[in-house]
């Protein structure tokens, strides 16, 4: 049966990362939180303005009414406090579900990027986007709230002073004019540096990830000294230039500390000739004293609102990209939903690349920049270029019939496991058409396509959990009839029965506690529960013992006949009983027949054969 609709799937292709979108559902939390962020405003106000007048009093040496004052500011100053840990328990909250909600989708996102991206680039370029930039938004975010909070309070101040002396007034709002006009400049230059320096310090957390997740085989092979050069390599190069940016913030610090400082004075000196002038009397002068930090407080509050912006957009760029096909090539699925695949597979004239890239030069990305600045053009300038294409494929043809076992065979490199992934749309084709049960792969939908298929890979990844909650993954609402079918298919029951704790036995961190034949075991117990029409196996004999190996095979054997089975096998021993192998040479199907046909009539699979059991 089939039928045609606009996916979900579909409609996250052409859709936009947008932070904002979290915030509308909860329009009440923030219309409240607004109302408690103006009401603690305007007790900062009112504290400068009142202590103010409490200074003039004492001055005045009205005693009794400023010690009554002084009451009232206690019981305010309270009272803010109050309002301040409302403001924080709610904010914290919203905090939690908003940075909830984002992550989440960018979870979903950075599963709708292809694998070849994902080949692309290192895994910390997509952890850090999962996991620190929507945190890194919302903390500047709430950065942001205060800094505006504080910006209103300095502005109000500063018109107050402007109202004692606008002569002293107008010398300090020049002195935040101008340092701002120096942070806009050192902002938009360190901007780039922040880019850059994100880059460099995705590299080595990736390298960071790496070295923990391969301990074992560190230790192993003794590479502690030669990977402590290389992470030490890969710290300078982050670091160094981290160094080399905050110097260069700091430079551009120094020069409008400078420049505040000097007209600061200035502003004081001014005051002090207006009140020998006798324009201006001692109260007014303690007053514009005490409070004249504001313009300080103004200018740093716009520095970090400028800094707060940047950082904010430099995340929601970053994330960005994981919806824009562009870097991170997306997955792309059809709008055409099959209830029922039978299984069928044809490779019509198809073309296959693996292209390889390399980082454009900074100097020539810039200078496109400004170039596509001058003429209005909103293209988002590429980071970098095509290096290398090499060919897999070209006019590959062969069709698998339904609910039959086949298996390609074949030198490494010559295109066997791409083949798997061409299958299940973990690659897109380059030219010609995958088609299952007669439809173009392109133009099925997500769940059509993936339902029907499950993999096996050569390494497959088991999750930190037991091992029926592994198996569940698969099949949630499976029986315990079924679980225990496919343990006994994948050869784990003696294993299993093993364990003090069973099915509930936890295998750690990439099933660590496992042994490779194992963990494939278990991948192999996870696939058959899925109950796909087609299942894929890559190399996935390759690490088990003779026995398991046996086991394997029979297992393979139970299903047969009821659903499409694609082997792709070094060790030509697994594959005796397929219905038909295909014999691949450098992306070439040169051979096609049974076990015992191939081994009377090419010379190459025989003598793969003969050295693989000498």
């Amino acid at each position: 049966m089939i039928t045609n609709t606009k996916t979900n799937e579909r409609n996250n292709q052409d859709k936009k990362f947008h932070f904002w979108q979290y915030f509308t559902p909860h329009k009440k939390t923030i219309s409240f939180l607004i109302l408690l962020d103006i009401l603690f405003i305007c007790f900062s106000i009112f504290e400068t303005l009142y202590f103010a007048k409490i200074v003039e009093n004492i001055t005045e040496k009205a005693y009794y009414l400023a010690m009554k004052q002084l009451v009232i500011f206690g019981i305010e100053s309270v009272i803010r406090i109050c309002v301040n840990h409302l403001y924080n328990v709610i904010w914290f909250k919203f905090q939690v579900k908003v940075t909830k909600s984002m992550t989440f989708d960018i979870i979903q996102q950075s599963f709708m990027v292809s694998s070849k991206a994902y080949t692309d680039h290192n895994s910390a370029n997509f952890i850090k986007r999962i996991d620190q930039d929507p945190w890194t938004i919302f903390n500047n975010l709430s950065n942001f709230v205060d800094n505006v909070s504080s910006i209103i309070t300095c502005v109000i101040v500063i018109g107050y002073i402007c109202f004692i002396s606008w002569q002293v007034g107008l010398v300090l709002i020049i002195t935040v004019i101008l340092c701002a006009i120096i942070e806009t400049y050192r902002r938009r230059k360190v901007k780039e540096k922040n880019r850059e320096l994100f880059k460099r310090n995705e590299k080595y957390s990736s390298l960071l990830q790496e070295v923990v997740k391969s301990e074992r085989d560190v230790k192993s092979l003794n590479l502690e000294y030669e990977l402590k050069e290389n992470i030490q390599q890969s710290f300078d190069y982050s670091q160094n230039y981290g160094v080399q940016t905050s110097i260069y913030e700091n430079r551009w610090w120094a020069y409008r500390t400078v420049l505040f400082r000097f007209l600061g004075a200035a502003a004081l000196v001014l005051a002090v000739f207006f009140m020998n002038k006798g324009l201006l009397t001692i109260t007014s002068f303690i007053i514009i004293n005490n409070n004249r930090n504001y313009s300080f407080q103004l200018m740093t509050a716009y520095e970090n609102f400028t800094r707060y912006i940047t950082e904010i957009k430099l995340a929601v760029e970053r994330i960005s990209e994981l919806y824009q096909d562009d870097e991170y090539e997306l997955e792309k699925f059809g709008a055409t939903i099959r209830k029922h695949i039978k299984g069928k597979i044809e490779f019509k004239n198809v073309e296959f690349n693996y292209i390889e890239y390399k980082e454009r030069d900074k100097k020539e990305i810039l200078a496109e920049k400004r170039a596509n600045k001058r003429k209005k053009i909103k293209a988002k300038v590429p980071t970098r270029e095509i290096s290398n294409t090499n060919r897999v494929f070209k006019n590959l043809n062969f069709t698998i019939e339904p609910n039959t076992t086949v298996a390609f065979v074949g030198k490494s490199g010559s295109g066997k496991s791409t083949i798997l992934n061409l299958i299940s749309k973990m690659y897109e084709v380059d030219g010609g058409k995958v088609l299952i049960d007669g439809t173009d792969i392109k133009k099925l939908d997500k769940d059509s396509l993936r339902s029907s298929i499950s993999l096996v890979n050569q390494f497959p990844y088991i999750f930190d959990m037991t091992i029926k909650e592994n198996l569940l993954l698969a099949k949630p609402d499976a029986t315990d009839e079924e679980i225990e079918q496919v343990i006994k298919d994948s050869a784990l029951d003696e294993f299993i029965s093993t364990l003090s704790n069973g099915l509930n036995t936890k295998v750690g961190e990439s099933g660590i506690k496992l042994s490779g034949g194992q963990r494939q075991r278990l991948a192999i117990a996870r696939a058959l529960l899925k109950k796909s029409s087609i299942i894929l196996f890559d190399e996935s004999t390759s690490s088990l013992d003779n026995l398991a190996q046996n086991q394997i095979k029979k297992s393979i054997d139970n299903i047969k006949g009821k659903s499409t089975i694609v082997i792709v096998a070094h060790r030509l021993t697994t594959i005796k009983n397929v219905d038909k192998i295909f014999y691949l040479e450098e992306g070439e199907i040169v051979d096609v027949g049974t076990f015992e046909e191939l081994y009377k009539r090419n010379k190459n699979f025989k003598t793969m054969f003969l050295a693989e059991n000498i």
